[in-house]
């Protein structure tokens, strides 16, 4: 194989290996905080039995809403 070919070629990550688990840690946080949100509207749809579906709704677009910020707070720990 040509020499040039063989050095893009690394098996070992190189740089790309912190990049990866970055995306990885932000990846986390912002499921996190989706699952939060969808917990937490679950939850007030069932303390607030009247308004169900609304509350699950709500609480998973508070969680879509602040998926970003929660997966830049996780990046930054």
């Amino acid at each position: 194989m040509h020499q040039s070919i063989n050095g893009h070629l690394r098996t070992d990550g190189g740089e790309h290996d912190g990049l990866s688990e970055r995306v990885e840690r932000f990846g986390l946080g912002v499921s996190l905080m989706i699952l939060i949100g969808g917990v937490g509207g679950v939850i007030a749809a069932w303390g607030l039995q009247d308004v169900g579906g609304v509350a699950i709704m709500v609480g998973l677009g508070v969680g879509f809403i602040l998926s970003p910020l929660a997966g830049l707070l996780l990046l930054r720990r």
